[in-house]
């Protein structure tokens, strides 16, 4: 697959937060792309800046409406599958559905793409580590996950079943597919609706409220920012060598979610209280207290390197939350 111009690029779930992102990369450089949503996350405001551009096309619907789904694939050349259920808090209330969405919708992805001939680029998740200790998490590492009555892992698990289907259409029917696992992606557009913290603790900062850390903010992550995750999932479809292959994508700069709250409260000198809460109080069982990846396959395949401090993300959400807040 070459990543020239005038490709036709399939995007499902092209209105949430990293979709969107993509969808404005490649109509800025050129290519038609055709989105798919059923907006229960994603949001037609994300795709304000490119709504209007003749290459752009937006689908309303389930990405198991097979008829639908098979009419865009006809016309693409490439699909990134970001489309699921996203957000701790939403996976929690949705365990059935988070894993209908994202099993059945998936192989019906890699069905169409074995049907037709298409390359796919499959966004899995850091949360199928599960609650692996071995730091940083490596591609090869083994998983360890949390016990089955525990419905918080209907994402992580249906999200490995996932990458599992993945590889086996490539190495059964040739299906070429990348995977790919985004750590924690910052930047506008993301809503903290659904438990993301950085947002929520924008929020939060700006309007005076108590911002809450769940447990006692010790655990630690890293946020990259999305321009540079967009970047880097660029260069991977168009490096022909990571067809067959599963890459992690973030930054691997950690900070505390204690230090995080600290950071976002002197940056935006809000007078707010900083606590926290119980996570059995919020029926949230968070056991990583580390997630870091290994960055070390992306860098050596294609000289991947994020490029935006966290301190410069955070000053660019601020302003767009500012912004929001006046409209």
């Amino acid at each position: 697959m070459k990543g020239g111009r005038g490709m036709n690029v399939l995007i499902t779930g092209g209105a949430g937060f990293i979709g969107s992102n993509l969808a404005k990369n490649y109509i800025a450089n050129g290519h038609r792309v055709n989105i798919i949503d059923d907006f229960s996350t994603g949001k037609m405001e994300n795709l304000s800046d490119i709504i209007d551009n003749k290459n752009l096309k937006i689908s309303i619907g389930d990405i198991r409406e097979v008829p639908l789904l098979e009419s865009l694939f006809r016309e693409c050349d490439v699909v990134f599958h970001l489309a699921s259920f996203v957000g701790a808090d939403l996976v929690e209330d949705w365990p059935i559905d988070t894993i209908r969405v994202n099993v059945f919708g998936t192989e019906t992805i890699l069905e169409l793409a074995r049907k037709y001939g298409r390359r796919v680029m499959y966004f899995s998740t850091s949360e199928i580590y599960g609650k692996g200790s071995k730091i940083p998490f490596n591609e090869e590492d083994d998983k360890i996950i949390g016990n089955s009555s525990d419905c918080r892992w209907s994402y992580g698990c249906s999200k490995f079943l996932d990458e599992i289907l993945c590889f086996s259409y490539y190495k059964k029917y040739g299906v070429p597919i990348t995977v790919i696992r985004p750590f924690n992606t910052i930047g506008n557009n993301q809503s903290g609706k659904y438990g993301m913290v950085i947002p929520r603790f924008l929020q939060q900062a700006l309007s005076g409220e108590d911002i809450t850390i769940y447990g006692d903010g010790t655990q630690t992550r890293c946020f990259a920012y999305v321009f540079d995750v967009v970047n880097g999932i660029v260069k991977l479809l168009d490096y022909k060598h990571s067809v067959g292959e599963v890459y992690n994508i973030g930054d691997d700069k950690e900070i505390s979610i204690e230090d995080l709250a600290i950071k976002i409260k002197s940056i935006t000198n809000s007078d707010s209280n900083i606590i926290k809460i119980s996570c059995n109080s919020v029926f949230r069982k968070d056991s990583k207290e580390r997630r870091v990846p290994d960055l070390t396959k992306i860098r050596k395949h294609i000289r991947y390197s994020p490029s935006v401090s966290l301190d410069e993300a955070i000053e660019v959400m601020i302003n767009y939350v500012k912004r929001e807040k006046e409209k």
